[in-house]
């Protein structure tokens, strides 16, 4: 019998799985894992909208996305995550209609790729960077595996042609370091778009994976310069209680005065990774910020 993996709070779906004791889905139920990406899908998700998950992991996001009545394209490119990804969708009959799994990478082209991780971790990539990372940190031999590539750029437009639907889609992103390409392979369908049919792009950007930092950061600042809004996406300091929900971390957006300042971040943090959220408009209930002004 499938395990229930329902989130602290207030938020809005649950799903199954076959063991809810392993991660991340009992650090999802803790309410550790990435509380902020769920409450911000709670404000921007519903059945009118389509969610394209790329770099699906295992699935939490897709699985969740689907519970709010999303349309969901999960993209994954690891060869044992998509694995557990269609071991659990499996575990929702009621779910899998919404969700189509697609075992592809994305990239500014159409081609084979080569894919690599650590031995016995979840992280995969491309990178050079990230290959070293690997070694360094102390995961041994690496597995490797190809895997068909397609133009990021084209897959959206086939998802939205798909989707039919008036409002564009939600778009997740976490592939180690090959969004740099990936972004930049949408730039021109993006610039297109006026600003209000924008797809928000939740984001985990990773520049230290990047061979080239700077190539990497201009890259990824030319294409969210399109959007009017960049926050950083995180969690308040402090949890909140009430007496029907329960205590969980609300989500918090601080908001980047413009893309510049976005670039002199990415360009000096020594954070492993780190979240943005780009978007025509402020979601209507996660609380917004400023940034803090970096000290001189």
């Amino acid at each position: 019998m499938p395990d229930l993996v329902s989130l602290p709070g207030p938020a809005r779906g649950n799903f199954t799985v076959p063991d809810a004791t392993l991660l991340p889905w009992s650090k999802i139920a803790a309410g550790t894992w990435e509380p902020y990406t769920f409450e911000l899908m709670d404000d921007l998700l519903g059945p009118d909208r389509a969610f394209l998950d790329v770099g699906a992991y295992v699935g939490p996001l897709s699985l969740y996305a689907a519970s709010l009545g999303a349309s969901v394209y999960a993209i994954e490119a690891d060869v044992d995550n998509f694995a557990l990804l269609l071991e659990n969708v499996r575990a929702n009959p009621e779910l899998w209609p919404r969700i189509s799994p697609h075992f592809v990478c994305v990239a500014d082209e159409v081609r084979i790729g080569v894919m690599s991780k650590p031995a016995g971790t979840s992280m995969s990539a491309v990178s050079t960077s990230a290959a070293s990372f690997g070694e360094s940190a102390g995961f041994g031999a690496r597995t490797e595996w190809s895997v068909p590539c397609v133009n990021f750029g084209d897959y959206l437009e086939e998802v939205e042609r798909l989707a039919a639907s008036s409002q564009p889609p939600i778009i997740a992103m976490d592939i180690e370091g090959a969004e740099a390409p990936a972004l930049t392979s949408a730039f021109d369908r993006f610039a297109r778009l006026p600003p209000a049919s924008l797809p928000p792009l939740i984001l985990e950007l990773h520049p230290g994976l990047a061979d080239d930092r700077v190539s990497y950061v201009a890259s990824v600042c030319r294409v969210l310069a399109l959007w009017p809004h960049v926050y950083f996406l995180g969690r308040e300091n402090e949890q909140r209680c009430t007496a029907r929900d329960g205590c969980w971390w609300p989500a918090l957006l601080l908001r980047f005065e413009s893309v510049h300042e976005l670039a002199r971040h990415l360009s000096v943090t020594s954070d492993d990774a780190l979240m943005v959220f780009a978007a025509a408009e402020p979601p209507p209930r996660v609380r917004v910020g400023a940034l803090p002004k970096a000290k001189s």
